[in-house]
């Protein structure tokens, strides 16, 4: 089977990064409980029968995902259109201003099931929200969302949350995660912060992603949120990366690996950034 990779746009953007996994699928008893908001869409197109030689997965935070038809054309341009299950960051609802919410047009885009849980209200104010989405080319059974311990960081304190969801990849459950961290805590506090989301993964046996934007801007909590994931049994391809995100002038931000992916029961091909 083959997992994730992960994308930027916007100003923090323009990079990839994509795992790729190999393994049997084993099942799971039971599924998370539904404990947050959501909006839910199928897929337009059937679910394939027959389990996946590879099962991949993109971790992307397309930054507000104003345009999901321009953000499924360039998935399909970077050679990962055809991914099993993307873990979307920083994507908004913007109904009734916008037709529906643009995780369910990116869904659609790319002919696949969603999931998308709202973090917090939009910064401007009026309708809408801001938040992170699951799609998949496989069926979502359940689906779960995580508040993640809070942290005041004077400005730009942001509500955080984890997004799970269970899928049937042709007969076998495999559950996944998506996470979207803070940006100025201490190390032991990121640490904290993603922790109670293994703790939910730990709870269901199985194949098992966690993964997504963990704002690790200094090696540091990159690999201090590597050595958590390794401890709770998962495996760390994404540990090897460079950067994920390429930096920017303004806000000054130097390019570093903000974006992981850990897999549980997959035997793992490679990791990489596109």
């Amino acid at each position: 089977m083959t997992a994730p990779a992960a994308r930027r746009q916007g100003p923090r953007t323009t990079s990839t990064g994509a795992l790729v996994l190999a393994a049997l699928l084993a099942a799971c008893a039971t599924t998370p409980a539904v404990d947050g908001p959501i909006v839910r869409a199928p897929a337009a197109t059937p679910a394939p029968t027959a389990p996946p030689a590879r099962f991949t997965v993109v971790s992307f935070n397309v930054h507000l995902g104003a345009d999901p038809t321009a953000l499924a054309a360039e998935l399909r341009r970077g050679g990962l259109g055809g991914a099993d299950v993307y873990l979307i960051q920083e994507i908004e609802d913007h109904v009734p201003a916008e037709p529906r919410p643009r995780a369910e047009a990116l869904a659609a885009a790319l002919g696949l099931a969603v999931v998308y849980a709202p973090a917090r209200a939009l910064d401007h104010g009026g309708l809408g929200n801001h938040g992170l989405a699951v799609l998949s080319r496989w069926p979502i059974v359940d689906d779960a969302v995580l508040r993640l311990p809070h942290h005041d960081l004077l400005w730009g304190t942001r509500p955080r949350i984890a997004l799970g969801v269970i899928l049937d990849v042709a007969g076998t459950p495999v559950q996944v995660w998506n996470v979207h961290l803070d940006t100025r805590i201490a190390v032991e506090d990121r640490v904290a912060q993603l922790a109670p989301v293994f703790a939910r993964a730990l709870a269901l046996p199985g194949l098992a992603i966690v993964g997504g934007d963990l704002n690790t801007l200094v090696p540091v909590h990159a690999h201090a949120v590597d050595g958590l994931a390794a401890t709770q049994g998962f495996a760390t391809p994404t540990a090897a990366l460079t950067a994920t995100f390429p930096g920017s002038w303004w806000p000054p931000i130097p390019s570093a690996r903000l974006d992981a992916i850990y897999a549980r029961g997959f035997a793992v091909l490679g990791a990489g950034v596109d």
